[in-house]
């Protein structure tokens, strides 16, 4: 394979266009003939065609060679080299390697008690020595997290580097770490320059197809270290019910157990704020997925830290383990608040509402209420507001509830018979209401629900509860909605699109409104067991707060804002495995930002003027390191330009290709000898054809007239 290059800068090139100058000279300065009567120009008609062709042609060949000259002018100017790859099997080639190494989490894998990262080091040993003397090495990883990237040309110490190197875990792909290394072998001269990567060659570290782009010289070369069978097992990321309970609130956990080659009977356990957790046998597919429920029941209130574990080993133990945390307060004080006209008499609104609530006497506090008391004393303590039906509030409680809802707290706001629109349309009201209500609506028939979003968090376990489709609500009569929040979401819509049940964040807490009433005279949910799972869920979602930090993945960046009323205060970290907490001094503006470096469950404490808030956040392995569905050769191989990427497993067929090298020839002196031959041939051939010219002027005859 030739290339073409040039030792200056390729713009010393854009001096060759002067070789348009002659055709300007030509056009511009070439002679007009005379034109001459003559009489009986018949007889020399064929004569002077023929000199005229002979006289065009002779210029251009004379045009062209001018034209070369200055062609080969630029090219010696900028020093043209040729480029070639050739076998050199009579001499060592000095070489400079760059071995990057993939130190992505599937290298963990086993295989006969070694790991897959294990017998990439071993092979890097074996290439480093292997290259011939004076070649120059180094040695990098996938990840960017090795040795500092620089070319050493001591062997022992390439080695002592790639022992150093260490798996991490991170989805990371090959191709950054291919485009780091081949951007270090630019500023290289040594004739052979090769690029190394020893991978598992996952279809995942490949990323999305992206082309590898280098120097042109640069040979790639992608060593297998995996290839064994698949017979991992992963213990998927935990999804928690509520990820924020009161004492006693049972907790859902569900996750999945996922097989490669192999599946069979799997046992599924772990432990909860320090109890085991009663471990649950299923029966996993080869090459599939099955799902696993567990439960918990916090008797405590805090951060409770918990992990799932997979009973058996298997060759891949970095996802076998997942980390979870429960968020437990204490039992959540809802207040029960009923229209004051309504006792003594019927109330279906008010009686539906407190029928779901008893349920969860273990959780749930509740204080019954009338309207007239609903005041900021009696919001005191936080919790959960349910307005049953209520006729009409003041201005001056629905600022207390807006209050109370910023701070934290949840109001569910439910339609009766006796609701008077107007006092839900005053601006305090809507300051915090989801939805403008309009006037009572009797349907022609009766409409269920739907779901927009099924996987909404108030409509998590409904299939599961038993409770049946939203579809076979019945209802009869509902409220219209004037507009909508722009910050709010409709959780529950009627079949015809209008929403029935529409929740919207405000300040640290929210509110849910229903369009639509449990009263027999708006619809048969008091019949429904679906009704009280949505009032339980409802006030879970009221518990749980703002939402805190999240799930990480390992050596992502975690950013957690400042709480309000704790920028000049102190900020603590304990991470997995520390028993105290340790001052953060990692902060910028209202940030503070850490590196999730650890696997396991971290907290996060903000303290100033004796008050303390804390956040808890996870760091489990990406799911994807756990995909070891390997990638096909062939197009891996397509992703590097042609005939320069060589896929193998082992040193033997390294053998042949490393005698290959890339042969600078310099072609200074043929350009030099060519530029010489073509201006002794113009000269002549110039000195030949105005020769000739004249001599064609002295054989004119003269004096010829008519």
């Amino acid at each position: 394979m030739l290339a073409l290059t040039f030792v200056f800068l390729p713009m010393i090139l854009g001096a060759a266009g002067a070789a348009i100058a002659p055709v300007v000279i030509h056009l511009i300065l070439r002679t007009r003939p005379r034109r001459v009567v003559f009489p009986a120009t018949q007889f020399v008609r064929k004569t002077h065609q023929a000199n005229i062709s002979k006289l065009r042609l002779k210029h251009l060949i004379l045009l062209a060679m001018r034209m070369a000259l200055i062609v080969l002018l630029g090219i010696l100017l900028a020093r043209a080299m040729i480029s070639s790859r050739r076998l050199v099997a009579d001499r060592p080639v000095p070489t400079a390697a760059v071995i990057v190494l993939d130190d992505s989490g599937s290298m963990r894998y086993r295989h006969r008690g070694k790991m897959r990262f294990a017998r990439a080091q071993q092979f890097a040993q074996k290439l480093i020595a292997s290259f011939p003397a004076r070649s120059r090495i180094a040695v990098t990883a996938t990840s960017g997290r090795g040795p500092a990237p620089g070319f050493v040309s001591d062997r022992e110490l390439a080695s002592r580097q790639v022992a150093e190197v260490r798996p991490g875990y991170g989805a990371e792909g090959v191709v950054g770490g291919l485009a780091r290394a081949a951007g270090l072998l630019r500023g290289t001269r040594l004739e052979r320059k090769e690029v190394y990567l020893l991978s598992d060659m996952t279809r995942r570290s490949w990323g999305d197809g992206a082309p590898v782009a280098g120097p042109d010289e640069v040979h790639y070369t992608v060593v297998n270290c995996g290839g064994e069978e698949n017979l991992n097992v992963a213990v998927g990321l935990p999804k928690l019910s509520a990820p924020s309970v009161p004492v006693g609130r049972e907790v859902r956990i569900e996750t999945e157990l996922i097989a490669g080659s192999v599946g069979g009977e799997m046992r599924l356990a772990g432990e909860f704020d320090g109890a085991p957790i009663a471990p649950t046998t299923v029966t996993v597919p080869a090459g599939g997925a099955a799902p696993v429920v567990l439960t918990v029941r916090p008797s405590r209130e805090g951060l409770l830290h918990g992990r799932l574990s997979l009973e058996r080993s298997d060759p891949l133990e970095m996802d076998n383990v997942r980390y979870f945390t429960v968020r437990v307060g204490a039992p959540v004080r809802v207040l029960l608040v009923r229209d004051r006209a309504t006792i003594g008499k019927g109330d279906d609104t008010y009686r539906a509402v407190a029928a779901a609530v008893s349920t969860e006497r273990d959780w749930i506090r509740c204080e019954p209420i009338t309207n007239e008391r609903l005041d900021q004393n009696s919001l005191a303590g936080g919790g959960a507001v349910m307005l049953c039906g209520v006729s009409s509030l003041r201005e001056s409680q629905w600022r207390a509830l807006g209050q109370f809802v910023r701070e934290g707290g949840g109001v569910l706001v439910m339609g009766g018979p006796l609701l008077s629109v107007e006092s839900y349309r005053g601006s305090p009201a809507r300051e915090i209401l989801p939805v403008v209500l309009k006037s009572q609506q009797q349907l022609p028939q009766p409409m269920g629900w739907d779901a927009p979003d099924p996987g909404h968090p108030m409509l998590l376990r409904l299939l599961w509860r038993g409770t049946g489709p939203l579809s076979e609500i019945s209802c009869f009569r509902r409220f219209q909605v004037e507009s909508v929040a722009p910050d709010s979401t409709v959780i529950a819509r009627f079949t015809d699109g209008a929403p029935a049940v529409i929740s919207r964040r405000v300040g640290e807490g929210r509110t849910v409104l229903w369009t639509c009433s449990p009263d027999r005279s708006f619809s048969d949910l008091a019949r429904r067991g679906v009704f009280p799972f949505l009032i339980l869920r409802t006030i879970e979602l009221f518990s749980a707060g703002a939402a805190g930090p999240g799930e990480y993945s390992w050596n992502q960046s975690v950013a957690v804002p400042v709480p309000r009323g704790f920028a000049m205060g102190t900020v603590t970290v304990r991470k997995p495995g520390q028993q105290a907490d340790h001052p953060v001094t990692t902060r910028t503006g209202r940030t503070v930002t850490l590196p999730a470096d650890r696997l396991g469950s971290w907290v996060l404490r903000f303290t100033a003027e004796r008050r303390e808030r804390a956040f808890a956040f996870n760091v489990n392995v990406d799911p994807a390191e756990s995909d070891l569905t390997p990638a096909d050769p062939k197009e891996v191989r397509a992703l590097f330009p042609e005939g320069r990427a060589l896929v193998t497993s082992g040193l033997d067929d390294l053998t042949r290709r490393q005698r290959l090298v890339v042969h600078p020839l310099d072609v200074t002196s043929a350009v030099l000898v060519g530029l010489l031959l073509l201006l002794i041939a113009e000269s002549f051939f110039a000195n030949r054809f105005y020769k000739r010219v004249e001599a064609c002027v002295e054989d004119m005859p003269h004096g010829s007239g008519p």
